[in-house]
This record gives C-alpha cells, sequence and structure tokens, in this order.
C-alpha cells in the first residue's frame, strides 16, 4: 500500500481566516449602511403605480439588507472554521512530535 502524507499550511489558514473576517465586516458595514437609506414614500409620485412601485423597491432593498447580514453570518463561520482547523492542526502536530520524541527515549542512540 502506498504511504499517504498530508500537508497543512496553517500561515495560509489563517491568513484566509484573516480575508474572511474581513470580508464579513465588510458585507455588515454594508447592510448597516444600506438600512440606513431606505426608499421615501411617494419618491415616484403620488398615483396607485408609484405606491405599488415604491413597496417593491421597498421590499427588494430589505431582501438585499438581509442577504448582507447572511453573508456576514457565513463568512464569519467560515473564518472561524479556518481558525480552529489551523489551531487544531498545530495541536495534533504538536501531540505527535511529543509522542515520536517519547518513543526514542527508550532507545539507545548509538
Amino acid at each position: 500500500m502506498a504511504e499517504r502524507s498530508m500537508e497543512v499550511d496553517t500561515v495560509h489558514l489563517h491568513a484566509g481566516a484573516d480575508r474572511c473576517g474581513d470580508a464579513a465586516d465588510t458585507a455588515l458595514a454594508a447592510a448597516g449602511k444600506l438600512a440606513e437609506k431606505k426608499p421615501t414614500a411617494g419618491m415616484f409620485g403620488d398615483f396607485d403605480e408609484a405606491h405599488e412601485f415604491h413597496g417593491a423597491l421597498t421590499a427588494a432593498h430589505q431582501g438585499h439588507v438581509e442577504q448582507l447580514h447572511g453573508h456576514n453570518r457565513a463568512l464569519t463561520d467560515v473564518a472561524d472554521k479556518s481558525r480552529s482547523g489551523a489551531e487544531q492542526f498545530t495541536a495534533q502536530d504538536a501531540s505527535s512530535a511529543d509522542s515520536v520524541r517519547a518513543a526514542g527515549l527508550g532507545f539507545d542512540a548509538r
């Protein structure tokens, strides 16, 4: 059976987590800015079609705000999982190195 190995670059995992965290912060800031700027009633006139269009625009606006909040949650989750994965790989690597060192103590180096 062929030997398999695995290599994990935890520096890149942390860098990716940082980028995802930055993107999450940007999405949250965008949601806040967009939520501040709501379509005003009567901006398209005072007739039925204008009111109907305003309602549709308001619903779409709210949908975009909610979508940005969703992006924030998803990106934050990816960042957290990436950091956690890097920490777990580092801890496992240290533990394995300790085990190998401990196993070697029982042998004479000649």
